[in-house]
């Protein structure tokens, strides 16, 4: 018995082992698209980005999005832009649902106008403390666009947008405060 359990043992750490090596070759690639892209080396950041994102590291995919979306003619792609940016956002980057968002609520870069995905979107950016999801969620909110309109909704967003960093958020809670 003890044969046949020292060799699944043995398989068992060499599929974590690799696993493991998978892991830290991402995290390089990962490490240096964001080094290269803090350097504005953008056509050099993009085969990195790619790896990373093909190993399901958000930022990577996000930064693929904006490559594709304001990158060098070589990588100009609205089509992919919008689909690096979506897996971000399934990967939980705040930022790249917010982008979702109001790709859908404008009907910009290929994406067809849909209010109800705008909005499913930009909850899951207020969501994951995305500030400017917050903002833009808040004003659906206030103009009833896509949502029952609710001033008091509206208000408590305006608020969390704040707390997230967002100015517009916070000019709107000082307006409503000063009773501008």
């Amino acid at each position: 018995m003890k044969t046949k359990i020292i060799p699944a043992l043995v398989l068992g750490l060499t599929f974590s082992a690799t696993s493991f090596a998978d892991d830290a070759d991402a995290a390089k690639e990962s490490y240096k698209c964001k080094e290269l892209i803090s350097q504005m080396k953008h056509n050099e950041a993009f085969e990195h980005c790619l790896t990373a994102c093909d190993a399901d590291d958000s930022f990577s995919c996000s930064k693929l999005g904006f490559l594709h979306l304001y990158g060098s003619k070589a990588h100009h792609d609205l089509k992919q832009s919008v689909k690096y940016y979506r897996k971000a956002c399934d990967l939980d980057d705040g930022k790249s649902c917010g982008f979702m968002g109001l790709c859908y609520e404008l009907g910009q870069y290929e994406v067809k106008e849909d209010i109800n995905q705008a909005v499913a979107y930009l909850q899951k950016a207020c969501d994951l403390n995305d500030g400017e999801g917050c903002d833009r969620l808040a004003y659906l909110h206030l103009k009833g666009k896509g949502v029952k309109k609710s001033v008091t909704r509206a208000y408590e967003l305006f608020q969390k947008a704040c707390d997230n960093r967002n100015q517009d958020g916070c000019e709107k809670i000082e307006e409503r405060d000063s009773g501008k």
